[in-house]
């Protein structure tokens, strides 16, 4: 399962982190966190090798392999 968490601290910049859970949530990990201001969708490419994250800055490209 792939998620994405908007995390802000308290003066600084909004970030958005991508996890996967191999266990229905009960446990994530990341895999990159982007400097934009949202994500739209999150696609798995057709391989499984990319995770391809639509964010309001663009098209941004995570390796899972």
């Amino acid at each position: 399962m792939y998620a994405v968490f908007a995390e802000q601290v308290k003066g600084g910049p909004k970030t958005q982190t991508v996890r996967v859970s191999t266990d229905a949530g009960a446990t994530w990990s990341d895999l990159g966190t982007l400097p934009v201001g949202e994500v739209h969708d999150l696609a798995l490419g057709i391989d499984g090798a990319n995770l391809y994250v639509g964010t309001d800055q663009g098209v941004w490209r995570l390796g899972l392999r």
